[in-house]
Parts: C-alpha cells; structure tokens; sequence
C-alpha cells in the first residue's frame, strides 16, 4: 500500500462547558477507532475544562471508505478521575459522524450524552481529515478551533481590575509589581487564558502628498472646521491624534509613540486583530474627515508564530483614499503610485520586558516586605536539611513507574517544592525571634548522624482468595509520602486470580533512596505502616475499578531482621524481610473486618553509611552568623533598613538561593538530556529496526499485489473470453430459435397445404361418389322401368298370343318369337348394364374406404415428417456448433445460399406434375388400386425429399455443389420418371 494513500482521521477536543467544578478529579476523554483506543492527558475538572488536545488515528483510505459505507459514527467516552484513586467515574460520551469530516476543520459543541451531571455540559471539538502530502492552507475569514470558542464579548478589550482578578487565580509577583506603577492595562480574550503580558506601541512616521486631498469646491475655514490638519486612529476603544500641521507636501511628526499595555495570549492577539481589520487612519481638517487608509493589522503576527520570542514590527506606507466624489476617485486611482497621498505609520508588538519589573521591584520594595522575604529565606533554610539529597534518586530507583509512565516520572520531580512547603513551622510573625532561629539551626548539627538508605518493598504475590463468586482481575496500588514521593505505586496489567489460587503480581518491585537518621526513621516507619488497597477491574470498553480490600504492612518490621553486609568488600548493611499479611475486606451489613487473601511481599533495607552534606556546610555558617547579626542588631531600629546587615545578608541569600536553583535547574536539564538522549537512541534503534521490518513488508506485499495484479489480469482476460463465448451462444440460440420458428411455420403451411389438397381430393371424391350414385339409381330406375315396360310387354304378348293363337296362330308366332327374342336380348343387356353398374359402386365403395385409410396414413406420415423435421433441427443445431468457424465466412455470402431458380423451377415442375397426377388420379378413378398406392407413396417421398433439400440448403452450411444435395435432386428425378 502507498503511503501517499494513506491519511490521519483527527479529532480535536478544545474545551468544555457547563461542567461541575470538582478540585480533585481530572477529566480524560476516551475514544475508540479501528481497533485502536486512544485517550486524553488528564485536564483540571473546572467549569470550562481546557483539553487542546488532538487524537489521531491512522489509517488508508480503502479502509475510510469501507468506514463511510458501514456509517461508522466515532464514540468519545467522557470519564472523570480521582487524583486520589485510579478508579474512572463515567460521566458521559457524544458521537462524531465520520461521514461528515473532511480536510476543513469545523469546530462545534458537542452536548454529553448520559450525563451524570445535570448542568448539561458540552465539548467543543471537531473532527477532520489530515490527508499526507497535503499542505493545509488556513482561510483567515474562517473561525476555526479557539476562534470559534470566543464570543463578541471577549474580544471587547477591558481595563484589568486586580480584585476581580484575585478571585479566579493567583497574581504572579511579576504581575503584582507591574500593577503597582501607574500604567493601564487592557485584557483581551477569557480571564483564565489572558495570563501573558505585551506592550504595543503605535507611531504616525510621515506622510507625502496631501495636497491632492485638499477640496477645490469646499472652504475648510468654516467655524466648524478650525483646529489644522491631523491624523487620527483608534485602536484599544482609544483615539490616537497626532500632532497638527500645516505642511501638506511632505509630514514628519515627532518620534512619540503610544503604548498600549495588554494582558492576553499571542492566539486571542491574533484571533483580535482579525477581528478588528483593516484598521482605519484618517486624514482630517478639525472635524472633517478628508480621506483615510486601510492598514491589514491581522498581518502584524504571523500566523506560524504561537511565542512571539521577537518583536513583530508593521511599517509601511499606506495610501490615503479621498472621500469625495466617484469621479474624483477614479481620477485618483489613475495616478502613479510615487504622486498618490501617503501616511507612513509603525505598530510594534513585543512581550512585556521583565527586566524592568525587577528594577522596579527593587526600586519599591518597604520594611514589610523585607520582612516578609526574611521570614520566607528562614522558612526555606530551616528545611534545607530535609531535602532530599540526590533529586533524582527516586526516579532511579522506581523503575517500574519509570517504564510505564515517562510523564508521571517527569511530574514527580519537584514533589520536594511541596515537601518543603508543607513541613514550615516557623510562622511570619516570629520571623525576628532569635530562640526560635537558634533552635532551629542547633537542630541542624546533628546531620552527621543521618544516613543514606534504600528502602526496597517488593510485592510478590497473593493468595487463598475467597468470598468472591467470579474471577478477580486484581491489582494492587500504594502511596507512601513518606519517602519523598506522592506518584501512586500500582501493579499493572491486572492478573486474572481464582478462589484458592496464588498469582504473581507483576511490576511489585520499587525502591526509594532518602537520608535520614535511624531513630527517626524506626519512629516514622512505626507510627506510619504501609497500606497497600487491591482493585478489581471491570471488563469491557467502559472499564471500572472496584475496591476490594486492603493490607496493612509494618515496614519497621525490617528492623527485626539480623543484619548482613551486601559484599565482603562493601560497607552496605542488608535487612531482608520476607513475610505474608492478610488482605482485609469491610463488610457491608455488619462493618467487620474480614479476611479475603494474603499479601506475600519482601522488605528490604540497606545502609549505605553516613550521610555527608557539604554542600550546606557554609549556608549554615552563614545563617548562624545571620542569627547572631539579628540579636545584636534588632535592639536598635535602623533609620534606613538597606544599609541594615540583614538586609544585605538577605540580599545575599537570595542570590544564593537563585543561584543554586539555576544549579539545580542545570542539573534537572543535565539528567533530562542524558534520558532523553537515551530515550532518543533507543527509539532511533527500534525506529531503524521498524524501518527494516517495514522495508521487509513492503517488499513482501509490492510482490502480492503484482501477483495479486496479474491474477486480476489473467481473470480479466478469462471473463472477457467467457463474456464472448457466452454472448456467441446467446447469439447461436436465437439464430437456431429463429430458425425453428420459420421451419415451425414452414411446416405449419405445408401441412395446411396438404390438407387443402387433401380436402379438395375428399371433395372430388364426393363428387364423384354423389355421381356414382346418382348414376346407380338412374340406372336402377331404368332398370325397373324396363322391367315393367318388359312385363308389361310380356302382359301384351301373352294377351295377343291368347287373342291371336286362333286366328293367327300360324301366321304371328315366328314375329312373336323374334319380338320375345329382341326383348330378351334388351333385358340381357339391361342386367349386364345393371351388374356393371352395381361393380362400378362396389369399386366406388372401395375406393372411398380405401382414401379414407390414406387419408390416416398421410396424416401419420405428416406427424413422422414433423418429428423428422425436429430431429434434423436438432442435428443441424450440433453441426452448427461442430462448424462455428464455417458460419462465420458463410454468413457474408447467405444469398448466395439460397435455392437457385432452376431448383425453384424443378419444385414447381414437380407440384404441377403432381398435381397433374392429382387430377388424373381423380379423373380416373377406376385404375387399379396398386398403382394408386404406389404413386401416392412415391409423391409423399418426393415431397419428403424436396422438404428435406430445402431445409439444407436454406440453414446456409451446404451449397448446390455439395454431393449431398446433389444425391437428394438425383433421387427426386428417379422418382418423378417413375411417376
């Protein structure tokens, strides 16, 4: 992954409000963010706590827009701390939606959510992006961060007032001087941020060619008017004038300046003069305005400066721009710039020196406040002897506080300050008691007898835990003042403890250095055991700690050791302890001690000899010949009490005083920067082995993600060849449904055909039966016609026979016979006539029963010539697939493919040969049977064959020329010859 892909998501926290003012609690904010939670340093839990504190977390940008997608929302838990236990009190948590941040930083309240305060408190926070490689540029007309939490009201400058002041905190003794002179003093921003002093100072310099300005049309010598020309500003709400003049060509004023003195910080100073720009200078006639300038005060501190160590200076020339009329101005706009009108200011902006506030410290100082710092210089010798000897000695050997909090050991240092001041006994009004001084330092030569320590309190373990129903997370803590430090002394991480089940406490050893003498020590270490408190922690993000009980240690117990030197060469005497002590638990209902676990732990004392304090010696000569001074010298009143002796040797102790603190300030920064070096060495050490580790990945993951690269290639390649063939197919798939709709439809018209003809043959038929039998009964009609026209005939003859046998019986009988015989050959001849036609309607009967079974049989061979026709389609559908790369160079010439006109000629030849046939077949009707079958099957074959070679040729794969279709048109002359 590209760094250039990867950026912070920040979320700034500035302040608060509305929040209950708790001395001994701290406020932490918490937030949790991919995986990782980070919080706040502890801040003062006042009513508008001062976080000014970013958390950032980083991440790529894939992973933001995954984060976007999910609406991940940022929860940031606000929890309160007791200076006094490490338990976290939930005060409540608001929601940041990381949809809305972006490279703008907007700041907003943010009201707690399930507070446990009901004054409703909010935090002004913001939460935005910190893309790499990316240069914010800040817009100065946007209000961001602290510019957004100022209001109209405290922008307003306002005349310091040292009582109200008083109330919210403590004046510093610089400001205390600085108030006591006769100089004004303006606050600017919020009383609890304006704690830094500056002085501004504005000039008028010169100004050019100011007769240009001069009206032509209006007199200024009205009465109105009269007072000359001058220059006038207002800045602080104060107007500044210059001096009159009458020279109009070129201006110089006297160098006097005004100084304006202010109480802010360099942010609000700033954040100010944006609010104030441009400021105005005008160019006046007694009351008339003449022309003014524009000067861009914001420029006056630039926005990359947060100290201000230099001064900032703003000079430069500024154009003055008429106030008269458009035209005038658009005359005015067209000159040169060396002949417009110009005024030449300076504003000069600097912290306030702190070398005249001493000077005017000393130059004011009284009797009571030579006193008072008399009795402070007494206070702070009479423990000079307390102090600890080695400044750093706890820190060198508290090693576990060391390794998990670097801050906590850098505020542990200058506990001895309050070590000092919490152990005064002298009080202000017994500062020139010499009993009490001479006490004090007789006390004081008894510091041979003290001795270097070192006391060593390991806590090892703990066991047979009992009367919990869960597992413990357990951790121990203990402070113990005595040895000089107030840092709390905890085991950290928790171990997890079961019922009846030793665990290891890890990061139980400490060690503290001092200088004491050994009755003292055995009476402090008696009247004050060590109390170690145990805690449960709480699973989860929201994680509380419970207390749980408490053990009590005798570390003067060690003293019932035996002693043994720590090596034969050494002086070093060892007191080793090793003891178990029960953990006690209060019970609720019945506020009884009761017995939980044991404590294993381990004492250890070593005597490293006597303790030598050199460097005291001659402060100690010097404050006994102080004390001798100020008996001798306080019977007499002195008229002036510099010249008095104490008041040189104060002098000379307070120098001495500054002096060793710069000492002890060079020794601090001495010791700060050899830890930091080796703080510094060790994380160049680890950073070059994270670079290596880093390097390492990054090859490794440059390689993944080219071979990542040409997989997705490959796969790309594959699903556009997938993608093709697969649209090939869908393509084959329509062409072959549209195919098979036409065959569909071509069979539909060919089988409507052949039942058209059919029907019409079954018409024919009818027709032909219907005159058949028409025939047969005209026949049969005649036929009884003739037989009675016979019997009657016979009736005749017989009646004439009977009539003529007399008279012409010889005569009429060969007639009669000739006429019997000529009707009896008539009646023959009527009976055969007859007997043919009953044959000819037999044969009619045949007939029509045997088109009735070609009628079913043409039928079936219509449903086998469809199934035909499917199974072709079929078969031709696979040769497609089969001869994929065939179709493609076909499909350029498909009119060509189609039949040819001789082919067309032929099939038409052939439909009218047939139908010829059709017709003789109806026509003649009395042909054998054989032969009607026979031709029958082999026009349904013919019709096959026709079918088929069109089919073939129209899918377009086989051509005219193929031996194929050559083979079926050969076939289909054979039969038409035989038919």
């Amino acid at each position: 992954m590209q760094l250039k892909d990867r950026c912070l998501v920040v979320v700034a926290l500035i302040t608060g409000r509305n929040f209950p003012n708790r001395p001994t609690y701290h406020l932490v904010c918490e937030a949790k963010f991919n995986n990782e939670v980070l919080s706040t340093d502890p801040v003062e839990h006042n009513e508008e706590p001062q976080f000014e504190q970013e958390l950032a977390w980083d991440l790529d940008k894939t992973s933001l827009k995954q984060h976007r997608l999910q609406r991940s929302a940022l929860k940031v838990t606000v929890s309160a701390v007791d200076s006094q236990s490490p338990v976290k009190e939930p005060v409540g948590f608001f929601m940041l939606d990381l949809r809305s941040c972006s490279a703008e930083k907007v700041y907003k309240w943010y009201r707690i959510l399930h507070s446990k305060y009901k004054s409703s408190p909010a935090i002004f926070a913001s939460i935005y992006l910190d893309i790499e490689g990316q240069e914010l540029v800040p817009n100065p007309k946007i209000k961001t961060g602290l510019a957004m939490s100022l209001s109209e009201a405290d922008l307003i400058p306002r005349v310091y007032n040292s009582e109200e002041d008083n109330q919210h905190f403590s004046i510093h003794t610089t400001m205390a001087n600085i108030q006591s002179t006769n100089i004004t003093w303006y606050t600017i921003g919020p009383r609890r941020l304006a704690k830094e002093y500056f002085m501004l100072t504005f000039q008028f310099e010169e100004a050019f060619k100011l007769e240009s300005l001069i009206p032509i049309e209006q007199s200024l010598c009205s009465g109105e008017h009269i007072g000359g020309f001058h220059f006038t500003c207002e800045l602080f709400g104060i107007t500044i004038y210059s001096n009159q003049f009458s020279q109009l060509m070129q201006v110089k004023f006297n160098p006097i300046e005004q100084t304006f003195y202010i109480k802010s910080t360099v942010d609000i100073l700033r954040i100010y003069f944006v609010h104030i720009t441009p400021l105005v200078i005008k160019f006046c006639f007694g009351s008339h305005v003449l022309a003014h300038a524009t000067v861009p005060i914001e420029q006056l501190i630039p926005s990359n400066d947060h100290i201000l160590h230099n001064t900032v200076v703003l000079n430069r020339s500024f154009d003055l721009i008429s106030e008269e009329s458009d035209q005038q101005l658009k005359e005015y706009q067209s000159r040169h710039t060396e002949d417009k009108p110009r005024v030449n200011i300076n504003i000069t902006l600097r912290r306030y020196p702190d070398k005249n506030v001493i000077q005017q410290r000393s130059t004011m100082t009284n009797n009571n406040n030579n006193s008072r710092r008399l009795c402070n210089m007494t206070d702070s010798l009479n423990h000079i002897p307390s102090l600890n000897p080695d400044p750093y000695a706890d820190v060198n050997t508290m090693s576990s506080n060391v390794n998990e909090n670097y801050d906590q050991f850098v505020t542990s240092l200058p506990e001895g300050k309050t070590l000092k001041q919490s152990s005064r006994t002298l009080e202000r009004d017994d500062f020139l008691c010499p009993s009490k001084l001479l006490n004090v330092y007789q006390s004081m030569d008894g510091t041979p007898n003290w001795h270097r320590y070192c006391y060593t309190i390991e806590l090892r373990s703990v066991k047979n835990i009992q009367g919990f129903d869960h597992e413990l997370q357990l951790y121990a803590r203990y402070v113990y003042p005595l040895f000089g430090s107030g840092a709390p002394v905890m085991t950290l991480p928790p171990v997890a403890v079961t019922r009846h089940q030793e665990v290891i406490l890890p990061h139980g050893f400490c060690a503290f250095e001092f200088a004491a003498s050994l009755e003292e020590l055995k009476t402090r270490l008696n009247d004050n055991p060590l109390k170690v408190e145990f805690f449960d922690r709480s699973q989860g993000t929201l994680a509380t700690d419970s207390f749980i009980g408490y053990s009590l240690i005798p570390l003067v117990s060690v003293f019932e050791s035996s002693i043994v030197k720590a090596t034969k060469e050494s002086s070093t005497l060892v007191r080793r302890i090793n003891d178990s002590v029960d953990m006690l638990a209060e019970q609720s209902n019945t506020n009884e001690l009761k017995v939980v676990g044991q404590l294993v732990y381990s004492l250890q004392l070593e005597d490293f000899g006597a303790h030598t304090v050199d460097s005291n010696a001659s402060v100690l000569d010097m404050t006994k010949g102080l004390v001798h001074q100020i008996n001798d010298e306080i019977k007499s009143e002195p008229s002036d009490i510099r010249s008095t002796r104490e008041y040189q040797v104060a002098i000379e102790l307070e120098l001495w005083r500054a002096a060793e603190e710069a000492k002890f300030t060079a020794q601090l920064k001495k010791r700060e920067q050899t830890l930091m070096a080796t703080l510094a060495e060790e994380w160049h050490k680890r950073d070059s082995q994270r670079e290596i580790i880093c390097r390492k990945k990054l090859s490794e993951y440059q390689a993944l993600e080219e071979k990542l690269r040409n997989t997705l290639i490959e796969l790309a390649t594959r699903e556009r060849q997938l993608t093709a063939g697969e649209a090939e197919l869908v393509r084959l798939k329509q062409e072959n449904a549209r195919e098979l709709e036409v065959r569909r439809k071509e069979l539909n018209q060919q089988s409507q055909v052949q039942i058209r003809d059919l029907e019409s043959q079954m018409k024919l038929e009818k027709k032909n039966s219907e005159h058949w039998k028409s025939q047969i009964v005209e026949w049969r009609s005649k036929y009884a016609s003739l037989e009675e026209e016979n019997n009657s005939l016979r009736n005749e003859i017989n009646g004439r026979l009977k009539r003529s046998v007399d008279n012409k019986a010889s005569n009429e009988t060969p007639s009669i016979n000739n006429e019997v015989a000529r009707l009896t050959a008539e009646l023959a001849v009527a009976r055969a006539t007859l007997s043919e036609t009953e044959c000819r309607l037999v044969e009619v009967e045949r007939g029509r029963a045997r088109y009735r079974q070609l009628w079913t049989k043409s039928l079936h061979e219509l449903a086998k010539v469809k199934q035909e026709a499917d199974e072709a389609t079929r078969i031709s559908l696979a040769q497609k697939e089969a001869e994929l790369e065939q179709l493609k160079s076909y499909y350029l010439n498909v009119d060509e493919k189609r039949p040819t006109s001789q082919d067309l000629k032929e099939v038409t030849d052939g439909n009218l040969e047939r139908s010829k046939m059709n017709e003789e077949m109806t026509t003649e009707i009395n042909v054998s049977d054989v032969k009607s079958v026979v031709d029958e099957k082999i026009e349904a074959q013919i019709t096959r064959l026709i079918e088929e070679r069109d089919g073939l040729l129209n899918t377009g794969v086989y051509e005219n020329s193929d031996s194929l279709i050559v083979d079926l048109d050969r076939q289909i002359r054979y039969l038409l010859g035989k038919i």
